[in-house]
């Protein structure tokens, strides 16, 4: 059998909501895709980890998977790591906007988080990539915190569906960056 990619996989599979929690001002949502499911002849698992890793982290390219991002640049000179910068310019190119990603987490191959603050709100992403060698499957899971800040809290069921929208577009995204990066 070969790699099979997120998009090859019946719909039942694709998507694992583990958690939608909504407490009193922030939002929490819990989601993971395939990217790996089953042995591939050319790399172990632990090599497709490192792929998805050196994806997940190659800043400059974001605008590459991530729907919406119009370009990246870090703001220090050092290598990646916990406290590190990425300015994110996204929207559109007519009215961009300017947000800080500071990585919060830093465990590579693993997981790294970052922490994207607002005037009304801040949001949290945890990206993690669980490998399971036994049966030769990697997933990536994206956890997310929002916190909503005066009125938008008024607003939190419409928050809620944006990101959950949000969260399904960029993993199917980066699924599809994944299996256009083979080889």
């Amino acid at each position: 059998r070969g790699l099979r990619h997120a998009q090859s996989l019946p719909a039942r599979s694709e998507w694992k909501w583990k958690q939608v929690t909504p407490t009193q001002a922030n939002l929490k949502i819990s989601e993971q895709i395939w990217l790996a499911s089953g042995p591939d002849k050319n790399l172990s698992v632990e090599d497709q980890v490192q792929r998805a890793w050196q994806l997940l982290t190659d800043f400059q390219n974001w605008q590459q998977w991530q729907p919406n991002i119009l370009s990246t640049s870090r703001t220090d000179s050092d290598g990646p790591g916990r406290g590190s910068t990425v300015l994110v310019v996204s929207g559109k190119s007519s009215n961009p906007s300017n947000k800080n990603w500071k990585i919060s987490y830093w465990e590579p191959p693993q997981r790294i988080d970052f922490i994207v603050r607002s005037t009304n709100m801040r949001v949290a992403y945890s990206l993690r990539l669980e490998p399971e060698s036994a049966t030769a499957t990697l997933a990536l899971l994206l956890e997310l915190e929002i916190e909503l800040k005066g009125i938008r809290k008024l607003l939190k069921p419409i928050y809620l569906w944006c990101y959950r929208r949000k969260s399904a577009q960029l993993l199917n995204a980066f699924a599809h960056y994944w299996s256009g990066s083979a080889g």
